[in-house]
Order: structure tokens, then sequence, then C-alpha cells
């Protein structure tokens, strides 16, 4: 009787010790809500490739379904497709989703792979897709947030009227490296201030991502509060002069900011040992 009262306290401390290692995703948590709604786009992508267009239709929001949009699920010819992110919004009841497919084009051009935005809803604990209310795409943002934003205060400047403020402000828009060795991996800061009167969140960075890794840890911001636009930057696929432009996203203020990157990439055997010696001298600092 002892050893067995012995055994279970044994489990017993094992299993709270376990627990606090490895914590359950407790149901109704963000976590487990971004799986479950990953399960259901899956789920519905699916049923897209296989053809089960009536499987697909159930899984739409139920005020969408008799919609023109919901109508044009039998012309989709996608034959693959990849989840980038899912993100809930504010509140929790719907989500932003990115999806990544692959679709049929045209005969001289083959396979072609299409990014799209998709906005999911949770109604009565499940998430359904709705065709009528979806999110911007990325051209629709560069064309309000950046272009038309800043051709409006171009000219309310023009004509005398008051600037139309900026309501993040950056320490300095464009970073300059200096001098690289061709392989390295350098730290981009880009540190900023909410000028705000309300909360912002870095929503998405705009850049190239095959050399380009977004590391940026802090992205909601209280008014007054500083941040950081951090990347990783791999400079084994450039030789020679850098510069690119990255743009970053806020919201809910609507601001698409262009930075800039900057800086010259050499080989190492193509160094003199003085520009090495300078190279190395940046690198610790």
């Amino acid at each position: 009787m002892k050893n067995k009262i012995e055994y279970v306290l044994v489990i017993g401390v094992l299993i709270l010790l376990c627990s606090s290692i490895f914590p359950l995703e407790m149901a109704g948590t963000p976590g487990s809500e971004i799986e479950k709604l990953k399960s259901r786009v899956s789920e519905y992508f699916t049923a897209l490739h296989n053809g089960q267009i009536e499987v697909a239709r159930e899984l739409i929001h139920p005020q969408s379904r008799k919609s023109q949009n919901a109508g044009q699920l039998g012309d989709s010819r996608m034959i693959g497709f990849d989840i980038l992110r899912a993100d809930l919004e504010e509140g929790g009841n719907s989500a932003i989703v990115e999806i990544s497919r692959v679709a049929l084009g045209p005969a001289v051009v083959g396979r072609i792979r299409v990014r799209e935005k998709y906005r999911w809803k949770l109604v009565s604990g499940e998430w359904f897709f709705d065709p009528n209310d979806t999110p911007m795409s990325d051209s629709l943002i560069f064309r309000d947030y950046y272009h038309k934003k800043n051709a409006d205060r171009a000219t309310a400047k023009k004509n005398g009227e008051p600037p139309i403020p900026l309501e993040v402000e950056f320490d300095e828009k464009v970073f300059d490296f200096g001098i690289a060795i061709k392989g390295t991996s350098l730290k981009v800061k880009f540190p900023f201030d909410n000028l705000a009167k309300e909360k912002i969140t870095v929503e998405k960075i705009f850049f190239p991502e095959w050399f380009i890794k977004d590391v940026t840890k802090v992205r909601n911001l209280k008014p007054g509060e500083s941040g950081e636009i951090l990347l990783d930057l791999d400079t084994s696929k450039f030789l020679g002069d850098v510069r690119q432009d990255i743009f970053v996203q806020f919201e809910p203020i609507k601001e698409l900011i262009k930075l800039t990157i900057e800086g010259k990439v050499y080989r190492e055997e193509d160094m003199s040992d003085t520009t090495k010696k300078l190279v190395r001298k940046e690198l610790v600092k």
C-alpha cells in the first residue's frame, strides 16, 4: 500500500513538471484558435483542389453563400496551396489568412504562384470564409497608404495648407552598412517613435524574402513608445553596390513608410588589408 501511494505521488510530480515544461494549449486561446482556423482553411482549399465545390461552399460564411463571389468557386484552376500566415484581428472574431496558390496559367506560361489574402470569420465557434469582405490587396495598400498619401501631402504643401502629419517618426530612413564581406549576415536596425494618439501595429514589412528576413520583436506600440524595425540581411546574394528599398505598413493609422538599405559588398580576397581591418572593426561595433 505504501509503495502504491509513493508511486502515485511520483507520477503526480512528473505530470506537474511536464506540464510546466510543455504547457498544454487550452481551448479558446489564440494559439488553439489559429490551429482551428488553419484546419478549416486547409479543408476549404483542399475541397477546391479536388473539385468538391459543394463541400467548399459549406465552409463559406452563411450570409455569403449565395453571393456572386461565392458562385465563382467552380472557376478555380488551383493545383496546390500553402498557408503563409493567419492573424487574428481585433476582438478575435475574424482573421486575415494569407495563401500562396499554385494555379495553371495560359499554356505559354504554365504554372504560376499567386499570393492572396482572405478574411475568415468566427460564427458559433466555427471559422467560415467570407468572400464578400476581402482585405486590402498589397497593390491597394501601396496606392492608398503610400502614393495617394504622399500626393496629398505634396498638394497641401504646394497650396500652403497645414502639413498632413506623419504619425510615425524614424530616426533615419536610410541604413548604410558601409562595407561588408560577401557572405556576412548583417543586422539592420531602423528605430522609430509612435507619435500617434493611439496604439499602432507594425502590420507588415514589404521586402525581397530571398535575402532579407524580418526579425522585428515588438510590433505593438502605445502612444509615445519607441520601437525598432529589425532585419537580417544575407550579403551572399550580392557583389558591389547594394541599394534596396523596403516598406513598413502601420495600422490602424494607414501609413506605409519607405526605408532604404545601402552599402557595398566585396569578396574578402578582393579587399586590401586596410579595408579588411575597417570592415572587421565595423563588425565589432
